[in-house]
This record gives C-alpha cells, structure tokens and sequence, in this order.
C-alpha cells in the first residue's frame, strides 16, 4: 500500500511540475525574452490564452453590415487588426502554448520556435 502511494504521488508531482513549466514558466520566460526585445502583444491568459479574445473579435465582426469596400480583413480576421492598432504591425499572440508572431515583413505570421 505505501509503495502505491509513494507511486502515485510521484506521478502526481510529475504531473504538477510538467503543468507548471509547460502552461507557467516557459511561457513566461519567452514572453518577458520578446519584451526585452521590445515586441509585445496582447496580454496572455493562463488557461485560454488569446483565443477566447479572438472569438469574441470575430463574433462582433459577423454581427457588423460588411462594408461596401474590398478591404475585408477587418470582417475575415478582425483580431489581427484590433492587436495591430494596439502593439504595431509586428505583435507576438498566444494560441494555446504556443507563441505565433505576426509582421509586415516577408514572413508574416509564424509560429516562433522555442528559443529559450
């Protein structure tokens, strides 16, 4: 019976520790990497990170008329223009863990590599 909770509670603070660093630390220790590199982005939530937001963007969008204009983007994806007016043309967003970093250059959106 102890050899099974001694198992059992290794696991358990496997499990813990893995959680934390993945959802927690490392994201952390990226985010403030990119700040010191000046880029920024919307501010990232623990659980949902930038994804309830976007939902929410483009939930408001479909309920506006479409303009009368071929610039569409502000209907198709209107969280990227609402961050772009909020931290510039290159901005750094959350989708799950992962990191994906937007721009105007040649690459445009990416997912970015764990550097750290």
């Amino acid at each position: 019976m102890t050899l099974l909770l001694t198992v059992f509670l290794l696991l358990l603070s496997y499990f813990l520790f893995k959680s934390i660093y993945t959802f927690i630390w490392r994201p952390l220790k990226v985010q403030l990497h990119f700040q010191r590199q000046g880029l920024c982005g919307p501010p990232r939530h623990l659980i949902n990170e930038n994804a309830k937001e976007a939902r929410e963007l483009i939930a408001r969008a479909q309920t506006e008329p479409l303009p009368l204009s071929h610039d569409v983007v502000s209907r198709v994806i209107p969280q990227y223009c609402h961050w772009s007016k909020q931290n510039g043309k290159t901005f750094l967003y959350w989708f799950g863990s992962t990191l994906w970093r937007t721009g105007d250059g040649q690459r445009g959106v990416g997912e970015l590599e764990w550097c750290i």
